[in-house]
């Protein structure tokens, strides 16, 4: 089994270009949401749906539909790299699994900017959590300032290493359905 490394790089270029689009597009719904929540949106209230406002409806719309579009992507992706670069199952699988890694380790990076704005006072929001801070608390317990941001660091890392190894499958399903 041979790998062949510049086709898998060329396989993951299209899976990382849209996977940071989507994260940015999440980064500046993220903004919105932190920035135009407050006392001044009460008209805006939702108090029904769980949400403060429709910035934050929206941002948690799109934070949930990231998991099912990032999943098709990837899917996509272990086909793509089947039918359009010729990788094996491994070679395709390993391209999505690196696409995943590039973009979450985008995603890790501005969701720690955005804890240090946060905590920073640069800033102003009323809460902010991620995956990896909300698992840290879990995990770890409530830990403040820089020492919880480097603590989300080190989760991150742990859900990108476990992230990784999922997506790799799910590519490798996708390059194995796409050769049948």
């Amino acid at each position: 089994m041979k790998l062949n490394i510049k086709n898998m790089l060329r396989a993951s270029l299209p899976l990382i270009g849209i996977g940071i689009v989507l994260v940015v597009i999440g980064l500046v719904l993220e903004l919105a949401a932190l920035l135009m929540t407050g006392p001044r949106d009460i008209i805006m209230t939702l108090p029904l749906l769980g949400s403060t406002s429709i910035p934050t409806l929206a941002n948690s719309a799109f934070n949930y539909l990231l998991y099912p579009l990032f999943l098709i992507l990837f899917f996509w992706g272990g086909m793509r790299g089947v039918k359009h670069y010729r990788l094996d199952t491994v070679g395709s699988a390993t391209a999505v699994a690196f696409s995943y890694v590039v973009v979450g380790l985008l995603n890790l990076a501005f969701g720690l900017v955005l804890s240090l704005l946060i905590i920073n006072n640069i800033l102003p929001a009323l809460s902010y959590g991620s995956v990896e801070s909300t698992l840290t608390i879990a995990l770890l317990g409530e830990t403040p300032g820089a020492t919880g941001i480097a603590l989300t660091g080190v989760c991150g890392i742990g859900l990108l290493a476990i992230g990784a190894l999922f997506n790799f499958v799910v590519g490798g399903v996708g390059a194995i359905f796409a050769q049948a």
